[in-house]
């Protein structure tokens, strides 16, 4: 398994967890590393909803770049 330690510095409250790379795309999937919290501040009793949400981020080393993010809907 690789060691995603550097890149995943770029993300600040994400971790990489699989990566996968063609000719012609770098595929990063990224789950927060972080405790859910509300809009009042305070940690989340629940989580509404997961979704997975894909960005299309800058070139790496010239191959183009798409992240995968699991995004949460917390509720309060």
């Amino acid at each position: 398994m690789p060691n995603h330690t550097f890149l995943s510095s770029f993300w600040e409250g994400f971790q990489i967890v699989k990566s996968h790379q063609t000719a012609s795309l770098i595929t990063l999937t990224l789950k927060s590393n972080s405790v859910a919290k509300c809009l009042c501040g305070l940690e989340a009793e629940a989580i509404h909803e997961y979704q997975w949400r894909h960005v299309k981020e800058a070139m790496l080393l010239g191959v183009p770049v798409e992240l995968s993010v699991q995004t949460r809907r917390i509720k309060c």
